[in-house]
């Protein structure tokens, strides 16, 4: 059988996936009490001083060293990008590629033949073939093989991953209109669909979950920039320097946190979705064989006779 999917089956998972955040969790509530307490030290007290070359030499003879608010903030940022990114996945990623496999039984043209040769746990020899992410997932594969219906002179090759083991001939597919490279088998896909339709509740629960993290990470790291202002807002780099902080706070927490998870798994799931509809190898009739050809060639002899198998 494949490998469990992302984060498992789901049953059960979500105290799993809580439980492994618990000691992110205390660390970054220990990063908190100490920015609370971090302008009663008493070189930030220092009656009558209030330079910053003094404070620095005060802090230099004292010997302590301490975590940089800075650098608090910096962690709460880049966490806070982590849990958005996942967060992006279950809101964006997971329900388009659900209502992706559903077309298939809604909107599919059921073709027989197919050829599927099992690789479990690779893309094997047709690597070039898989998406981005697809590839090291540790996921069954096969290689599918399959006349076009309407013109066996062509034939498709292509790789897929599987919810079944096993190589199989004769196997029922699904193809979407207009898209000839995008055939499945009808029995993955609607074993992959069953699946997903059991998932989808938890996945909005794990949804749930990566934006309150997202929130207490950006609250955090806010919190950790208001403490600056009680130590002293022009000490330079040495102790606390709140105009790195905030920049950080608005170009990372604010913007580039949010636009780099969205941007990566619309970017992801473009790869994704053209590795299923699009991606494949063309071969043309030679005899009794068949040679690789172009998909240029393909979609010029199919419009010159006006197929409906015409690539889109």
């Amino acid at each position: 059988m494949a490998k469990s999917p992302f984060l498992g089956d789901f049953d059960g998972q979500i105290v799993r996936f809580w439980v492994l955040t618990i000691p992110l969790f205390i660390l970054y509530l220990w990063f908190l009490y100490l920015a609370w307490k971090r302008p009663e030290k008493e070189i930030f007290n220092i009656n009558g001083v209030d330079d910053d070359e003094t404070i620095k030499a005060a802090y230099r003879q004292s010997g302590e060293r301490w975590i940089p608010l800075l650098r608090m903030i910096q962690a709460f940022v880049i966490t806070e990008g982590i849990w958005l990114t996942l967060l992006s996945y279950f809101w964006i990623f997971f329900p388009r590629r659900r209502n992706l496999m559903k077309s298939y039984l809604t909107d599919g043209e059921q073709i027989e033949g197919g050829y599927i040769a099992y690789e479990p746990n690779t893309c094997g020899n047709f690597a070039d073939n898989c998406g981005i992410g697809e590839m090291v997932t540790g996921k069954a594969y096969a290689e599918l093989e399959y006349t076009l219906p309407n013109d066996p002179s062509w034939m498709v090759k292509k790789g897929i991953r599987v919810q079944k083991e096993g190589t199989r001939t004769d196997a029922t597919l699904l193809m979407l209109p207009h898209k000839p490279l995008s055939a499945q088998p009808m029995d993955d896909v609607e074993l992959d669909v069953s699946r997903s339709d059991k998932r989808a509740p938890s996945t909005k629960w794990f949804a749930l979950f990566s934006l309150l993290w997202a929130l207490f990470c950006f609250g955090s790291a806010w919190y950790v920039y208001r403490q600056m202002k009680y130590i002293d807002e022009n000490i330079v780099e040495d102790f606390e320097n709140m105009n790195h902080a905030w920049k950080w706070i608005l170009w990372g927490a604010c913007v580039g946190a949010p636009l780099a998870a969205f941007a990566s798994i619309i970017l992801r799931w473009g790869f994704f979705r053209n590795w299923i509809l699009n991606r494949g190898k063309v071969l043309q009739r030679d005899g009794d064989s068949y040679r690789k050809s172009s998909k240029k060639n393909y979609r010029n002899q199919q419009s010159a006779v006006g197929s409906d198998y015409e690539m889109m």
